[in-house]
């Protein structure tokens, strides 16, 4: 079990990173022991370039969504984001995710238009906070089929990050540490929930309070008000469970969205 210093308003001191390498460093011990063998820096190396060059083509993917219209449909990113969770420091992620990103190029050339060559369409830009329920992935027809394209999540940017200090444990704690997707209070969230209503001109929000994971729903209310009431855009709210269908009941969650839908017509 890996331990990583927690902070919810400063930034991380220099005891904090040097605590977290030290935390790497014990893994690694304990995997050449079970191994038994000692790692190859020389394979670290290898790996982790591969990890940079894929987290630089992904993030490439997810600032395209920055574009009016998104070249990405609102389930493509949750579809995509699996070899950056399991196949991160092989190459071919990075082979996928540079051809993923060829791909948006072409589409944003087409003005955004889907693999079958129909226009996306977009009538609403929504950021989804955060995790996407993978048991009712068919609950996107409902927001596609009113317009609404979720250009912005926290959940998949969170596999991202880059990997370019040549002290490979310094450039891992600068990975997980700095991430600003991942969680650090509510008032350093606010901020950047903020920053990017303007930069990916959002029209409104999304929150799924997920039982599966609540550390991370931490905040989530305060959140949403700080979005509805200080920046002025609806928001709909609802609880679920990303992983346990016995936790969500889609008749609960539809009786919430469709009049949500109908608000956003008005």
């Amino acid at each position: 079990m890996m331990d990583a210093p927690c902070r919810s308003g400063a930034r991380y001191e220099e005891k904090d990173v040097e605590y977290f390498i030290q935390q790497l460093k014990r893994l690694v011990a304990f995997i050449e022991q079970k191994a038994g063998r000692p790692i190859s820096n020389t394979k670290l190396e290898e790996v982790m370039t591969f990890s940079d060059q894929a987290s630089l083509y992904w993030g490439e993917v997810s600032t395209s969504r920055k574009t009016i219209p998104s070249p990405l449909a609102s389930n493509d990113v949750f579809s995509l984001m699996f070899p950056m969770v399991t196949l991160a420091g092989k190459e071919e992620a990075v082979t996928f995710f540079k051809i993923v990103s060829e791909e948006i190029k072409r589409r944003e050339a087409a003005k955004a238009r889907d693999p079958e060559n129909k226009p996306i369409k977009e009538r609403y830009r929504f950021i989804w906070d955060l995790f996407p329920p993978w048991h009712d992935m068919k609950l996107w027809k409902i927001f596609d089929d009113a317009g609404v394209v979720f250009v912005i999540d926290f959940y998949a940017d969170a596999f991202s990050g880059r990997l370019t200090k040549s002290d490979p444990y310094l450039s891992l704690a600068d990975k997980y540490l700095f991430n600003q997707s991942l969680q650090r209070g509510i008032v350093a969230k606010r901020d950047l929930v903020e920053k990017v209503a303007r930069e990916y001109h959002l029209d409104g929000a999304v929150f799924m309070s997920n039982r599966a994971c609540r550390y991370f729903s931490l905040g989530q209310l305060d959140l949403a008000d700080y979005v509805r009431n200080e920046l002025g855009l609806p928001v709909l709210f609802f609880e679920g469970d990303h992983m346990d269908p016995n936790h969500y009941t889609r008749g609960s969650v539809e009786r919430l969205v469709y009049p949500f839908l109908e608000m956003l017509k008005e």
